[in-house]
């Protein structure tokens, strides 16, 4: 995972976290159940456990969008957090 650094309003520094540009540049995500595999190769990939029914999931540049079967979706800017955006 690389990162870069952000200045917040009070000057203070905190590090943005995001895909490994292997993981982006591999381009597959694959909904199985309440998952998403994330692949960086043909045989390596990191598991989404998003705790809903996916339906699919593709990549919007250095983001991944995960559409749930609610009719909900999050983005995803790294393996560990996403925010609601539907």
């Amino acid at each position: 995972m690389w990162e870069y650094t952000v200045t917040n309003e009070d000057n203070s520094n905190k590090f943005v976290y995001m895909w490994e540009q292997e993981f982006v540049n591999f381009g597959l995500a694959k909904a199985e159940g309440n998952v998403v595999k994330v692949y960086k190769d043909k045989f390596s990939y990191v598991t989404l456990s998003v705790g809903e029914k996916v339906s699919y999931a593709v990549w919007a540049g250095n983001e991944l969008n995960v559409f749930l079967e609610s009719g909900k979706a999050r983005r995803y800017k790294n393996k560990f957090s996403w925010v609601n955006i539907m």
